[in-house]
């Protein structure tokens, strides 16, 4: 396999080229989101006693297990730290 000098030296160039556009591209994704920011936190001021109904908390196993107790543990903190029940 024959390697150009001049190849590789178009691939870094590529690379670099390409990781500037990804950073002026986050760098815009980052200027959007602080410009929505104020936005979102007027319209959670608004929201009230959000949420209305009960918070479901899922453990993906059986009843009676270590996972379960802890999942009531954190459940019952959560309703005393929320307001809301958790269940």
């Amino acid at each position: 396999m024959r390697i150009h000098h001049g190849t590789l030296a178009s691939l870094a160039h590529f690379a670099q080229a390409g990781w500037r556009a990804f950073t002026h591209a986050g760098a815009l994704a980052v200027a959007i989101a602080a410009a929505a920011l104020p936005h979102s936190a007027l319209a959670q001021s608004s929201a009230g006693a959000y949420p209305i109904k009960p918070i479901r908390l899922v453990v993906p196993f059986p009843p009676g297990g270590p996972a379960d107790t802890i999942g009531r543990l954190v459940g019952g903190e959560l309703t005393a730290s929320l307001g809301q029940p958790v269940v």
